[in-house]
């Protein structure tokens, strides 16, 4: 199964992520295109602190703002990557505004990883409503 990042490059082009807020345990991030700044998803990531230990080094480069998926790949760390069936949810204006859109509803689904069978990271994904299609609920 592709990764977000891969699906949004193979869609939009070149995408970059913007780091808004990040520390140990919590990293608020949006992934833009490049070629407008649009914003195409927005993610809450929470980390478990075994998760952490777990992965090691890797972490730190995911904290110095790299994509947490394509990391967790590229460190040979054996690890299992689980997708939540895609949900519509309603936006509150903050996420709105971010998006640039006068959408009331989004598409989201989870992301758990787990680093040698410890949980590692849950990760929310919201998408933009004007890339995405909303799912039906």
């Amino acid at each position: 199964m592709k990764l977000v990042s891969e699906n949004l490059r193979d869609e939009f082009g070149e995408i970059r992520l913007e780091v808004i807020f990040q520390d140990r345990t919590v990293r608020l991030s949006c992934i833009r295109r490049s070629q407008d700044n649009q914003v195409l998803s927005f993610h809450i990531v929470s980390f478990t602190e075994d998760g952490i230990k777990t992965l090691g080094s890797a972490h730190e480069r995911i904290v110095a703002g790299e994509m947490l998926g394509e990391v967790i790949q590229m460190s040979e760390v054996p690890y299992t990557r689980t997708v939540s069936e895609k949900s519509s949810v309603e936006m509150d204006s903050g996420l709105a505004s971010l998006f640039g859109t006068e959408k009331g509803r989004c598409t989201t689904e989870r992301i758990e990883y787990h680093v040698r069978g410890i949980p590692y990271a849950t990760i929310y994904e919201f998408y933009n409503p004007k890339y995405t299609l909303v799912v039906k609920q």
